[in-house]
């Protein structure tokens, strides 16, 4: 089950869940996942001695949960 249907079948029993996560249009379980955030590779450089990857913060593109 991927996370979107786990969110909407307990959304529809009643559960619910208690927070909202700051950077993302779901919701969360706990307060420590509120912030929680994700970052993705952005660029890799070519340096002395190997390489260096610049991240940055990843973006939900996805719909919000109720407009599936």
């Amino acid at each position: 089950m991927d996370h979107r249907a786990f969110v909407r079948e307990e959304v529809e029993s009643g559960e619910g869940f208690a927070y909202d996560a700051e950077y993302y249009d779901v919701p969360v379980t706990t307060r420590r996942e509120q912030s929680l955030r994700f970052y993705s590779v952005h660029d890799v450089e070519v340096i002395e001695g190997g390489y260096r990857a610049v991240h940055e913060p990843a973006v939900s593109e996805e719909r919000p949960i109720g407009e599936n």
